[in-house]
């Protein structure tokens, strides 16, 4: 997150502060979510057609599993929601076609790099499939005062180096991984006990 990341050329300080402010306001579910984000894979909602529906007596919405954040497990073909509290982000692989597309984004079957930067998930289509990403969305909303927007990003577009920071699980810029930060982490506990 930014209060955390790199350097000043990392983060400009004014984001760091504003941030870091925010953190010390949030409640320990949300500051999880800033800390590790939460990635849905959606493009299984294609073929599971559970997911996204409103679960009987509950008022809560059956979510996807989530899985590590980590680009490198993410399918070149498929759609992940990236909730970090602040924002969202929907992510498409460069092979993202068929009926996610057209149903969720209202792309074309097999669009181009262009058709992506005008793409969004709301207005919500008149379809079950848009409705269901449209109900996971408003479920990781939830009833907080500040509305989440939600941005959709190409695999290998120039916005996605604005997403790459949500990907905890990997290396970065001369930064530990979440894997080498833990490790460092418990050496430092042990070392103190």
């Amino acid at each position: 997150c930014p209060a955390l990341r790199g350097g000043a050329n990392d983060v400009m300080a004014d984001e760091r502060s504003a941030v870091g402010y925010e953190m010390l306001a949030m409640d320990v579910s949300t500051l999880l979510k800033i800390l590790y984000p939460r990635v849905f894979p959606l493009h299984t909602l294609v073929s599971d057609a559970k997911v996204g529906l409103p679960v009987e007596g509950t008022g809560s919405v059956m979510l996807p599993a989530p899985i590590p954040a980590s680009v490198e497990i993410m399918a070149h073909d498929g759609a992940y929601l990236i909730d970090n509290g602040r924002i969202m982000i929907l992510w498409c692989g460069r092979s993202l076609a068929g009926p996610f597309v057209t149903e969720v984004l209202g792309l074309p079957e097999n669009p181009s790099p262009q058709d992506f930067q005008a793409a969004a998930v709301e207005p919500g289509r008149d379809n079950d499939l848009s409705r269901r990403v449209l109900n996971i969305v408003n479920a990781q909303r939830g009833n907080r005062g500040v509305h989440q927007q939600c941005f959709v990003v190409r695999q290998g577009d120039a916005m996605e180096a604005h997403v790459s920071p949500y990907f905890v699980e990997d290396k970065h810029h001369g930064s530990m991984s979440h894997i080498e930060f833990l490790a460092h982490l418990h050496k430092a506990v042990m070392s103190n006990t």
